[in-house]
Formats: structure tokens, sequence, C-alpha cells
């Protein structure tokens, strides 16, 4: 059970999440009457926690993994939310819409492909790249729309380059530490279509503090 009563169908054999999620959920600005379009969506855990905080936007979830969409769909009808978010099992760099979007979001999995089991091997950087996401956003999205997502610190530099070759700009970021004396290993992105350079930094994030504040 997520915030406000939304319920996520969940099965072990289909790709988890877990706090970057949440992380990347609670990143997004949402706006009332906003379509938003979330790329690799699996069983829909980015839909359902936004959900939870808004529910007057629409969102179309895209997955090539079927599994994943038909727990994606099981939540939707569990939660009765067909008005709300429709699933589509695609490759992502096939995707056609009969819309543009406001926002496009993606929770791009971080494993190479040598190190995750077969079902999931699309999710992977080895089938789902940063060029990928950032060619596929840029096409679906309205003119100055948002891109929100996520890279490992080490990568932001790869995730910036395959923004700028693709219209994007980088507008803001929020670094993620998992302790505050460990370096950060995480980087929540909002990079903006066909815009002028200029990023905002927001403050970072330490997972020990909230888990503490968290704590009953």
């Amino acid at each position: 059970m997520l915030d406000a009563g939304i319920c996520l169908v969940m099965d072990e054999g289909v790709y988890p999440y877990g706090h970057d999620a949440v992380l990347l959920s609670r990143f997004v600005p949402l706006k009332k009457g906003e379509k938003l379009l979330d790329l690799g969506a699996a069983s829909g855990v980015l839909a359902f926690l936004l959900l939870g905080r808004e529910k007057d936007f629409f969102i179309d979830c895209v997955e090539i993994d079927p599994e994943a969409v038909s727990l994606l769909k099981e939540g939707i009808r569990l939660n009765a939310l067909e008005e709300k978010v429709r699933a589509y099992c695609n490759d992502i760099r096939d995707f056609r819409s009969d819309c543009l979007y406001d926002t496009v979001i993606s929770n791009p999995p971080y494993a190479k492909a040598g190190q995750v089991q077969k079902h999931v091997l699309a999710r992977t950087r080895a089938g789902f790249t940063y060029e990928d996401l950032c060619c596929v956003a840029h096409r679906l999205l309205k003119p100055k729309g948002r891109l929100i997502s996520m890279c490992p610190a080490p990568l932001l530099f790869s995730f910036t380059k395959a923004c700028q070759n693709n219209g994007f700009e980088i507008k803001r970021v929020q670094f993620v530490q998992s302790l505050t004396h460990k370096p950060p290993y995480l980087v929540l992105i909002e990079a903006r279509k066909d815009v002028n350079a200029g990023v905002t930094y927001e403050p970072t994030v330490v997972l020990s503090q909230i888990k503490k504040e968290e704590a009953p």
C-alpha cells in the first residue's frame, strides 16, 4: 500500500523497486492536468507513487517486459485508475503516441547487461541507453518539456552528453548520499527540451537522515 491508499502489485520475478524510485517520485514536479510519460515503467511504481501525491494528471507507461505490463494493468484495475493511466507493452525506441507530453520520467537501471537476469535485459544500459532515452523523450515532449531521470553519480557526464546531443539542457540536479561522510552515489536530474543553459542545485539528500526522520 502506497500513499493515499494506492495499491501496487508486485512479483519477485519482475524488476523490483527500492528507495531510488521513491526519491525520483519526490523530485518530479506535478501540475494539475498535465500529461506524463514513464519510459521503462516496469510494474508502474513511479506512476502509482506520483498518483499518491496528486491525482489530477494523466500518465502513459511504456514497458517492454510483458510480465511487468501485466502487473501494471492489474494495478490500474485494482486502483480504478483506467481514466488516469494507460499501459503499453513496447520497446521505448519504437513507441509512438497520439499526443505530446509535458514531462517524461524514467528510472533507468544501473546494472550492466551481464549482471542481470535475461527477463530484465532490455532495461539494462546495453538495451536502454541514455542516448535512447533522450532521443525518444525529445521526440515525445512538448516544447520546453521536462525529462526527469537519474543516473549513478560517476555517469553524470555521460548523461549530460546524451542530453546535449539530443536537444536538452540540464536545469536542476540533486545529489544523493548514503551517509554524510560518503560521496554522492546517485544524481536526480531534470532536463528541459530546447532551452538555454543554466542549472539549479537542490540540497543534497542523505539517506541515513531520511531513515532516521521516518523512524517511529
